[in-house]
């Protein structure tokens, strides 16, 4: 009795099975592989976007607790400067842009000094401890609090002259009541914008 051919696959329909079988791979790993760098590029896009707003939020929180201005007899132009003595803008040359506020401390009574200033593309941040006496401490160390900036800036709102850029007008007639923080990330085509009311 003759057995039955047994019946099997040619060495080319495996060379065919394997080659298939190896563009599958190819394309799910290429896949794959652009799936997970989206994923690490939107989680950096996000830290970055709270680190932002955390930026931005901690400015608007200094600029509302600014000394406001004290009046004095012997001082008739405090009462139309343009801003308070205790917000100063300084952008001039080469130099960084620097926001120095002083203001009241979030905790239990004190004033305290605040630097911001945009160094190399990092936004930094300095403080001093509260005093509750002439001379303050002095500023403490500058953190690093946002990276990859390219330009910051500010502007303030006159009543009937509108957003003013740095230098302000030297005879505005009237005190700014509000301010424009403007950060401008790398690579991003707008810049993010906070506005401040001057109470």
């Amino acid at each position: 009795m003759t057995e039955p051919a047994q019946e099997g696959f040619t060495l080319v329909e495996m060379l065919v099975a394997l080659t298939i079988m190896a563009l599958i791979s190819l394309m799910s790993w290429r896949g794959l592989d652009a799936v997970l760098h989206a994923d690490e590029q939107l989680s950096r896009q996000a830290r970055q976007t709270q680190a932002l707003f955390n930026v931005l939020s901690q400015m608007g929180r200094d600029l509302e607790l600014h000394l406001p201005p004290v009046l004095s007899a012997q001082d008739p132009g405090a009462a139309t400067a343009v801003l308070p003595a205790s917000i100063r803008w300084q952008a001039q040359g080469e130099g960084p842009a620097i926001l120095m506020i002083e203001r009241r401390a979030d905790a239990g009574a004190g004033t305290q000094h605040i630097q911001w200033r945009l160094q190399h593309g990092v936004l930094q941040r300095a403080m001093s401890l509260a005093g509750t006496a002439y001379p303050l401490p002095e500023l403490g160390p500058l953190q690093d609090v946002l990276e990859q900036v390219s330009a910051w800036n500010l502007r303030i709102w006159i009543p009937a002259r509108g957003w003013q850029s740095w230098p302000w007008p030297e005879q505005a007639g009237a005190a700014a009541t509000g301010i424009e923080l403007t950060v401008q990330l790398e690579g991003q085509e707008h810049p993010y914008r906070k506005v401040v009311m001057l109470l």
